[in-house]
């Protein structure tokens, strides 16, 4: 067994405050994450990260509401382009144009934004271009007197200066405008909204759009458009704002999203797709990659929206709110405007993360200082029991009182104070152990080795082991390995031992020589503790030789000291196991004038006679023959590595001549020779196996005693073949007889007439796969002479299972198969009447014809018939010795026809014939006849056509172990058949 190992109360107690300190840190972190604590903090993260995203959106919103036109915005500039409308020959009126510029100028500066322009429709003015204004204020935040801070992109540019405004270097005096492009949406959408919607005003028409072709910029610019129109509602121009997307920006600072310039505010329009079409981006961090125009998919993340687009991590998040720009009338509240909030996770969840940090940091520091305390702990608790234990290791091994200094400590002072007393009684105890053990004499001792410095032995160690000095008793442990190393050269044969009982020792039997130059046996069991050793050793010499001597009685024979059986299989076993082999036989021994010898002069003369032939047997034994007794007067050879038969025969011959010429003398001076028969069976030729080879040679011997006795005979397969059964049989035989191994099955006997069942055969079914049926019992029976067992058997054993299914007031008969050449013996009559004498008077005794009967023997059975009123009939009729005068000797009641002349009867005359004759023969004595074998319905009408009084067969009834009458269908058919007749 692995010895287990070891903890120091120090290292125990400190495991158990870590462990606990551990279990309580994991329960918190458990209770943590079970609970939606971290869940909250991280949700209120981006909680605010979506607040101050949703503040900016209704800022932005704000914002843009009060930079459209209004009602008052419109009318203002109504007012001065209708009459412009009404003449519009005098599109270049500079009073009506001054008037419309002055007004658009002062737009610029109210509403500050970055440009004003008014677009006039060139059909309506009948003009090849759009006549326009266009107003550019690059800082609409600064406010001038005059108007040095305005541009004019187009218009008429006399009249522009002629008002103090100044060209711009890429002026032009009208707009090239086509409506199939993109680009003039601006233009071209609330004037198709107004021309399509009637029933709006202007205002609702109003048209968000992002342009950069009338600033001419390469950045993009956020307009507002509205359609003008006149009473009739025809749309004659288009006034629009422009707000440049850097101007915007100064309105969406991506610094209050967070402190690290990592996120980003996104300006974006979206239509009838999925996509965001962004207008701006105002964040250092995303500019470069989500850019004016770029499309953008946002689509659901735990957490608000994950975006979508190239060049960006899957880890980006955002959050978008919608704009309202248009009012529940515009053709244009499709186009949807957000404002979205775009981040990465870290940045978003950065204060959740520093608290997960701060969390783990915490509680790292709090195992790292519960551990130091428990350490701390650990060594102020145990010092007391540290310092215990050193004083006991330093204590000598041989002091006879043990003193330990106090703790203070209750608890740890107790288990001194323990200590010390059981040192006392211990040595008290090993005092008075060594005073007995010196006193009784009893060969053992022992042996303590401390940590491989000190041994200690007790004073009967030395003797055992031969030491040279044997009344020393202490030793160091080099001076006790040279005294082991001069025991180690007295040893002649060591083995370890199983250990049943202490699976931690060991135990050596050890073979040596002792002081005396006398062989003995030692054993030696080692038991280890934590380094030390301790050896018990004692001298099993005695043990030993007793253990041998019952061995010896075990294997052998105690008259003839030959092996017995069992031991003689082992050996055989043993060598049959290996190869080569060559010639081997196995010769069975019989004495044959024992039972002569036992029944003449005794059993004491007898087992002289088997000593005698023993001693020729034992003087045969050597490396290549094995002997043994097997029972009785039988004994047994086994050769084996021979070259060939002949070697062996030589020596079976030698043996025989040997013990034939052996004489014993007995009583007055008679002589006696021995007489011996043997069977032999050779391997490989007859057998391969010890039983078989046993079996064959038991055979040979089988049959020199039932030829010539005092011969030698080998197995013979042709001849075991021809009478195996009768020589396999004989126990097989012995033990049904003995254990009554045979069950009865019963067919039933019907009256031809009626189908009334007269009664039931007996027939045997012998319980052995040797002797299988009832002819193979009778076989063995008769050579075997046991025939008489069998016939009290049968009696029994049918009267047996038919009185336990037959109720005594039935009618039924039990027709019995004896057997003629065994009288009606008197044990059979007095074991009938005293158990079954109720049921004698349905008995029918079936004797069979096949054999020759005994006329005094069959008187005793009609004797027995007539005495209980029972019947006799001769079974088999025809198939043996057959005459009719045997139907005169017998005087039977009925006859039963062998089934032999009743098969395949319908169709066979020589068949049919002869039941004629025997049934005409039976009634004319008044005998009744039973036709045995009925197994066809054509032989069934034949045979009650022609005056059979009773019918057994398959085809009326199976044989069953279970007593009952046949089927209705049965009797009915045999009744029909009857009434044709």
């Amino acid at each position: 067994m692995k010895q287990r190992h070891v903890h120091s109360l120090f290292q125990r107690l400190l495991l158990t405050l870590i462990i606990l300190v551990l279990l309580i840190s994991s329960i918190f972190f458990i209770s943590l994450l079970n609970s939606s604590a971290l869940q909250d903090l991280k949700a209120s993260s981006f909680n605010l990260f979506d607040q101050r995203v949703m503040y900016r959106s209704d800022a932005i919103q704000k914002n843009l509401n009060e930079r459209c036109l209004d009602t008052d915005d419109v009318a203002m500039i109504i007012s001065a382009t209708h009459p412009l409308y009404e003449h519009r020959k005098t599109l270049t009126s500079p009073y009506l144009n001054e008037d419309i510029l002055n007004r658009l100028h002062s737009l610029t500066k109210t509403k500050k934004i970055n440009g004003i322009y008014l677009i006039l429709d060139k059909e309506v003015f009948h003009s090849k271009e759009y006549p326009a204004f266009y107003l550019q204020d690059a800082s609409p935040e600064e406010s001038f007197n005059d108007k040095t801070d305005i541009t004019a992109k187009y218009g008429d540019a006399a009249l522009l200066k002629q008002n103090d405004f100044i060209l711009d270097q890429n002026w032009k005096p009208s707009l090239t405008m086509k409506e199939d492009e993109d680009t003039f949406d601006f233009y071209f959408k609330p004037k198709k909204a107004a021309e399509e919607n009637p029933q709006l005003n202007m205002l609702n028409c109003g048209y968000w759009s992002t342009s950069s072709h009338m600033a001419d910029s390469p950045t993009p610019f956020l307009s507002y458009n509205i359609p003008l129109f006149n009473q009739d509602h025809q749309v004659y121009g288009v006034l629009g704002i422009d707000l440049s997307v850097e101007y915007l920006k100064n309105y969406l600072p991506y610094e209050e999203l967070n402190d690290h310039s990592k996120k980003a505010f996104l300006l974006a329009n979206r239509e009838s797709d999925d996509a965001y079409h962004i207008i701006l981006s105002n964040g250092p961090a995303y500019s470069a990659y989500l850019k004016y125009d770029t499309s953008i998919v946002l689509t659901d993340a735990p957490y608000g929206k994950r975006i979508s687009a190239p060049a960006l991590s899957d880890d980006t998040l955002a959050c978008a709110h919608q704009l309202k720009l248009y009012s529940s009338f515009s053709p244009f509240q499709d186009t949807l405007w957000y404002l979205i909030g775009v981040g990465s996770e870290d940045e978003i969840f950065y204060s959740t993360k520093q608290i997960h940090q701060l969390l783990l940091y915490a509680c790292i520091t709090a195992l790292i200082i519960a551990t130091l305390v428990a350490l701390y702990g650990s060594m102020l608790f145990t010092k007391p029991i540290r310092a215990l234990a050193t004083r006991l290791r330093q204590t000598p091994v041989t002091t006879n009182k043990i003193e330990l200094p106090k703790t203070h400590i209750k608890e740890i002072d107790e288990l001194s104070a323990s200590i010390e007393d059981l040192s006392y009684h211990l040595h008290g105890a090993e005092t008075r152990l060594s005073y007995v053990l010196h006193t009784i004499d009893i060969p053992i001792g022992a042996i303590e080795i401390y940590n491989e410095r000190k041994v200690f032995c007790t004073e009967k160690v030395g003797t055992l082991l031969g030491f040279r000095d044997p009344s020393k008793m202490e030793y160091t442990f080099k001076a006790f390995m040279e005294e082991i190393q001069l025991f180690n050269k007295k040893i002649i044969s060591s083995e370890k031992q199983i250990n049943t009982e202490h699976r931690t020792s060991d135990i050596y039997l050890i073979h040596v020589t002792n002081s005396a130059e006398q062989t003995c046996w030692l054993r030696f069991l080692i038991n280890r503790v934590e380094g030390n050793r301790v050896i018990v050793v004692s001298d099993v010499t005695l043990e030993i030789q007793e253990k041998e001597h019952l061995m010896y009685e075990r294997d052998h024979d105690v008259l003839t000291q030959l092996l017995n059986r069992r031991a003689f299989r082992v050996h055989c076993e043993a060598i049959l196991k290996q190869a080569d082999l060559k010639t081997c036989a196995m010769v069975l021994w019989d004495l044959d004038n024992l039972k002569l010898v036992n029944d003449t002069y005794g059993h004491d003369a007898g087992d002289h006679l088997i000593c005698a032939l023993a001693d020729v047997l034992q003087k045969e034994r050597g490396p290549n023959c094995i002997a043994a007794r097997m029972a009785g007067d039988e004994f047994l050879l086994f050769y084996h590595h021979f070259e060939n038969e002949e070697a062996i025969l030589k020596h079976i011959r030698h043996i025989h001549e040997v013990v034939n010429e052996t004489e014993m003398h007995f009583g007055n001076d008679d002589i006696t020779r021995v007489k011996v028969s043997a069977g032999i069976s050779w391997m490989p030729k007859d057998a391969m196996d010890f039983d078989t080879l046993i079996k064959h040679a038991d055979f040979a011997m089988y049959e020199v005693k039932n030829t010539q006795k005092g011969n030698i005979r080998t197995f013979s397969e042709e001849h075991y073949l021809h009478n195996n059964l009768i020589f396999d049989g004989r126990q097989e035989l012995m033990n049904i007889l003995e254990e009554q191994r045979v069950s009865y099955a019963f067919q039933p006997i019907v009256d031809a007439k009626t189908g009334a069942v007269l009664g039931f055969e007996a027939l045997m079914r012998p319980n052995s796969d040797i002797l299988k049926t009832p002819s193979d019992v009778m076989q063995v029976a008769k050579t075997q002479k046991q025939l008489h067992r069998v016939e009290y058997m049968t009696w029994t054993q049918s009267l047996s299972h038919f009185s336990q299914q037959v109720a005594i007031d039935k009618q039924w008969k039990l027709f019995i198969n004896s057997i003629p050449s065994i009288p009606m013996l008197d044990e059979i009559k007095q074991y009938l009447e005293e158990h079954y004498h109720e049921y004698l008077s349905k008995i029918v005794i079936e004797l069979l014809e096949s054999e020759e009967i005994e006329h005094s023997y069959m008187l005793s059975k009609q004797d027995f018939c007539r005495c209980w009123h029972a019947q006799t009939a001769l079974d088999d009729f025809g198939s043996g010795y057959s005459s009719d005068h045997r139907l005169f000797n017998v005087q039977a009641d009925y006859v039963k026809i062998d089934m032999e002349f009743i098969t395949n009867i319908a169709h066979d005359k020589g068949r049919q014939m002869l039941v004629k004759s025997v049934v005409s023969f039976a009634h004319s004595h008044d005998i009744k006849v039973i036709a045995e074998g009925v197994e066809t319905h054509e032989d069934l009408v034949y045979l009650i056509q022609h005056d059979i009084d009773y019918l057994q067969g398959y085809y009326i009834a199976k044989p069953a172990y279970a007593i009952k009458d046949i089927e209705e269908s049965k009797q009915q058919e045999i009744r029909a058949i009857y009434k044709e007749i």
